[in-house]
């Protein structure tokens, strides 16, 4: 089922999109597009940078000999880890800023809030 949290009730969308980044931490922010993600694959020991052929490469990487190769995606883990990093600070300042906003306004006994609070529930204890 998909569901449009950009139709939802601002807070509800929020603290999905909280949660999402918060898994998509634990996850090492791995993207996966096509056959899966080289650099992820690399750093979880799921893959061996010597055991892809040339013609598997992304075009990036084709052309380099292996010590090439193996700065290249060094640096790809360091980029990856630095963005992974400020994600997860911008994450938590975004949840202390709508933390604070929902503490200034009074809830309303509505239908909306009761489940906005019903799916808040749901989000932080899975």
């Amino acid at each position: 089922m998909l569901t449009c949290w950009s139709c939802a009730p601002a807070s509800v969308a929020s603290d999905m999109a909280g949660y999402m980044s918060r898994n998509a931490a634990r996850t090492a922010g791995e993207v996966i597009t096509g056959d899966g993600d080289l650099v992820a694959d690399l750093k979880a020991a799921r893959q061996k940078l010597s055991a892809v052929k040339e013609d598997a490469l992304p075009e990036s990487l084709r052309g380099m000999n292996a010590a090439e190769r193996a700065v290249f995606i060094d640096k790809q883990m360091a980029k990856r880890k630095a963005l992974n990093e400020r994600m997860a600070t911008l994450v938590k300042q975004r949840d202390g800023y709508m933390q604070e906003q929902a503490a200034k306004v009074p809830a309303p006994d509505s239908f909306d809030r009761a489940v906005a609070d019903t799916l808040s529930v749901q989000v932080w204890h899975h």
